[in-house]
């Protein structure tokens, strides 16, 4: 059954929607204006829109349906689980595992091994279905921390926009960089005679990587990377950008005999727990294919 919210407004001339995000922290503003727009928010018994400013004493009332079941298919893909409680699961995901589904694609993601794993899913955004809160690329192996109900995925969301997740990287690159240190602050946009490749682009989104050297070999460098932002292929196109891309990265320039994927693990990730704010941090060591290659050029 549809559960049903009514509070009465003590403030004046505040936009509803920011009012409700006040009032609600657990439901997330992109799902609360879902619900304005979708006529489950009532002012006064009247229909209401994001924008329009409350009087005090008003009586308002949010409808929350109840959650629509997945079109995702539950299959028992293996994950190795590093972590779980109520709200959380953090994943060593391995290569070659896509995330979520695409086109043509329903099958065999990251998010059908949850929804196997996880059956008593609760809802996320009015649906029940897998609280992916970051991405990885398909080849691109790591810890990856996957929200349980609604209330989870807003806190990590809010924490990513504000003060981020800890995420570090390991990527072996094509070339000796000279520097032991930098930072990569170039904006990354769609790239415009390639729609599936993304590209440095003065009018995208801020952009920044850090980056550390671990290791210098003849014709390549092992980096420790810090992303401050999280664009898609972000990591990928600032070092193909410097003519330094991963090794095995097809993509972007970097292909190699060495390995038939791009050189790149989530190595460490760190947050704040949702139920507790507890600091929390969890690493993954390389796995064998990386390894080897490390061990190959030593």
């Amino acid at each position: 059954m549809d559960k049903t919210l009514t509070l009465t407004v003590n403030t004046d001339g505040q936009r509803i929607d920011k009012f409700l995000a006040h009032h609600y922290p657990e439901i997330s503003r992109s799902r609360l204006k879902q619900l304005i727009n979708q006529g489950n928010v009532t002012v006064e018994n009247k229909l209401t829109k994001p924008s329009i400013k409350l009087q005090f004493g008003q009586k308002i009332a949010i409808s929350i349906p109840d959650p629509v079941e997945s079109y995702l298919i539950p299959e028992n893909i293996p994950l190795n689980i590093i972590y779980e409680d109520q709200d959380i699961l953090v994943i060593d995901k391995p290569a070659n595992l896509t995330v979520h589904p695409g086109a043509g694609n329903k099958k065999g993601t990251l998010a059908n091994a949850i929804m196997y794993r996880c059956p008593d899913l609760k809802a996320i955004n009015g649906s029940i279905r897998p609280g992916i809160v970051h991405r990885l690329d398909k080849d691109t192996s790591g810890l990856m921390v996957v929200a349980k109900n609604e209330s989870s995925q807003t806190h990590l969301t809010n924490q990513q926009k504000t003060i981020g997740f800890n995420k570090h990287y390991i990527a072996l690159v094509h070339g000796k960089i000279i520097s032991n240190a930098g930072t990569i602050n170039e904006a990354i946009g769609r790239n415009p005679f390639n729609r599936q490749k993304m590209s440095v682009r003065q009018d995208g989104r801020k952009s920044i990587t850090l980056f550390k050297k671990i290791k210098e070999f003849k014709n390549y460098t092992l980096l420790d990377i810090k992303t401050i932002t999280g664009r898609t292929h972000q990591i990928r196109v600032h070092f193909a950008f410097l003519n330094h891309p991963l090794v095995g990265d097809k993509k972007y320039g970097g292909q190699t005999h060495l390995i038939n994927r791009q050189f790149l693990h989530a190595n460490l990730l760190g947050f704040k727990l949702p139920a507790t704010n507890k600091n929390v941090e969890f690493e993954s060591k390389l796995p064998k294919d990386l390894n080897s290659i490390i061990n190959n050029l030593n």
